[in-house]
């Protein structure tokens, strides 16, 4: 039976509305504007919804294919349809381009930041230099969120990210090891001033390995471990110190006893010399009171140079004596300083 003029006109409305669907899709923002866009925004294309466009468009090239239409309107309605779907394709296409430009281009800025941060890390003299390193690889991990990158643009920064990190973490442990073995030396060698050489040297020396430590790039760990190495040879300067005080104060103690018997033996001296003038002055007395009475001039005479004798004697005496109160002065002053 020959299609009816109702027939051909109700396939002509139902692929009209289905092609009125399908140009909504390509209205929606993102498509229809863009089609005369050079550069995409990222916005827009993460509007974009080509499955939907192209689900429709098959839904709507099958409608074609089933329905009787006359010649005329079917022409229309297809040139129609194929020029959406052609605009859409070279959009489409025009999107993967410029979506492979922008990944390439970020992909470019990201891995020369993360070169330089290779550069650094490799040349790292200190913590500085890490630290020059670290913030190139926290700038490149900005990027790598903020920056459209196709999966393989981002597989390739995100490896080379982990690799500088690595080599980052590995200049690290060199630079600590290396310090830390240098700082080991320098303490070995005070140990044996705190031990063997000037305690006061060792402990100035120590001070000045105090604030090294402090300024040296050391992990947590190894800088307890130094401190704590430090502070035993401190420890050990300290009791070195007291140790000579207290031999110093021993040998002073000792000094001034054998000064207080010093002093005791002058004394006992001395005393003894008074004993000897009081005796002498005893014997003066005795003799002049013989001379006075004595009738034998010639003995007389003998008996006055006794007695000169025995002043001269007196004489010496006194003067040793002063020399040995001199001696005594001299020794209770140094006593008492």
């Amino acid at each position: 039976m020959p299609a009816s003029v109702d027939d051909d006109n109700s396939g002509v409305e139902r692929i009209e509305e289905a092609l009125r669907d399908l140009e909504s899709i390509a209205r929606l923002p993102g498509f229809a504007e863009e089609a005369v866009l050079t550069v995409i925004p990222d916005f827009l294309i993460e509007k974009r919804d080509y499955r939907a466009f192209w689900q429709k468009a098959r839904e709507l090239g099958a409608l074609f294919k089933g329905s009787r239409l006359p010649h005329r309107e079917r022409e229309e309605l297809w040139r129609r349809y194929s020029r959406l779907c052609e605009q859409l394709k070279a959009l489409q296409e025009r999107e993967r381009e410029d979506r492979e430009t922008r990944s390439r281009r970020a992909k470019d800025e990201i891995l020369s930041l993360l070169r330089e941060a290779g550069r650094y890390a490799d040349c790292a003299r200190d913590f500085k230099d890490l630290a020059e390193s670290r913030a190139r690889l926290a700038k490149a991990m900005e990027l790598m969120k903020e920056r459209f990158l196709l999966k393989g643009d981002r597989d390739a920064c995100w490896e080379q990210w982990r690799e500088i990190d690595e080599r980052v973490g590995h200049r690290r442990h060199d630079l600590t090891s290396l310090n830390y073995d240098v700082m080991r030396q320098r303490i070995s060698e005070v140990s044996n001033a705190a031990v063997y050489g000037d305690p006061h040297e060792a402990m100035n020396q120590i001070r000045s390995l105090q604030q090294a430590i402090k300024t040296t790039d050391l992990t947590k760990e190894q800088r307890s471990l130094l401190r704590e190495s430090l502070q035993q040879w401190w420890d050990r300067a300290v009791a070195r110190l007291a140790e000579r005080r207290r031999e110093r104060e021993r040998k002073h103690l000792e000094w001034q006893r054998q000064m207080r018997e010093k002093i005791e033996r002058l004394e006992s001296l001395r005393d003894k010399n008074e004993q000897i003038v009081r005796a002498l002055e005893d014997q003066i007395s005795d003799l002049e009171g013989k001379i006075s009475s004595s009738w034998n001039e010639d003995w007389a005479s003998r008996a006055r140079g006794w007695v000169h004798e025995k002043y001269e004697k007196i004489a010496d005496i006194r003067r040793t004596n002063t020399e040995l109160d001199a001696k005594i002065r001299d020794i209770r002053d140094r006593v008492r300083e």
